[in-house]
């Protein structure tokens, strides 16, 4: 995980739309490894449920990208550090966003 968070951080030249969905898809990736409790998470794993949680904002907000990307990166963390999602997420996509090719 730590060459997503890399990647993320760089200083690369051209090409930053490509490099920002690389990290995400790094991002997501290391979710299907993480198992959900299933009490409040029947469907398994942290990606499955990005994904549904993403496929739910684009059945009602098809054209906000914000909040597609809200949703789908949601749970990034915790493929990072499980039991701190929240903090491991935003200091991954903070790095990210940081070097100026967030949006």
């Amino acid at each position: 995980m730590d060459e997503a968070l890399e990647l993320g951080a760089g200083g690369v030249e051209g090409g930053e739309d490509v490099k920002r969905w690389e990290v995400f898809g790094r991002l997501l990736g290391a979710l299907e490894k993480v198992r959900q409790n299933p009490a409040y998470h029947p469907e398994g794993d942290a990606l499955y449920h990005s994904l549904q949680v993403f496929e739910l904002a684009r059945e009602r907000v098809a054209y906000d990208e914000e909040s597609l990307l809200a949703a789908l990166l949601h749970y990034v963390g915790k493929g990072i550090d499980a039991g701190d999602h929240v903090a491991a997420g935003v200091e991954a996509l903070g790095k990210l966003y940081r070097s100026g090719r967030g949006g």
